[in-house]
């Protein structure tokens, strides 16, 4: 398959049903090629829910400030959860408005396009 618009990301895949052989994503415009394997394909079950974009945290920031949700916690989304989590506070987010404002930024010094819903 081949997209008909230039993306500056890809949240995620959707599938009719769970691929049987590996997968190739290619970028042009980052000039990269990711394979997802079909045994690391999983469901992130968002069934008729809203999505909030309340911030953002790198991968390095979230391992810094997590800390560990036991297993029966209460939740908002569940009254208990089934397995151990690692949770950040709201308020520790890093607002999007700089990380969309770079990234813009980056799409017009590199050519590429980026599409933009929010109003």
């Amino acid at each position: 398959m081949t997209a008909d618009q230039a993306f500056c990301s890809l949240a995620y895949v959707n599938a009719r049903s769970r691929p049987e052989a590996r997968i190739g994503i290619h970028s042009p415009v980052r000039g990269e090629a990711t394979i997802v394997l079909a045994h690391k394909w999983g469901n992130i079950w968002v069934y008729g829910m809203d999505i909030l974009l309340a911030g953002y945290l790198t991968h390095e920031e979230f391992r810094r400030k997590a800390h560990v949700l036991p297993a029966g916690s209460r939740v908002f989304q569940y009254d208990q959860t089934r397995t151990k989590n690692l949770a950040v506070p709201v308020t520790e987010l890093n607002p999007l408005v700089p990380l969309f404002t770079r990234v813009r930024a980056w799409a017009a010094t590199s050519g590429a396009s980026c599409r933009s819903e929010s109003k």
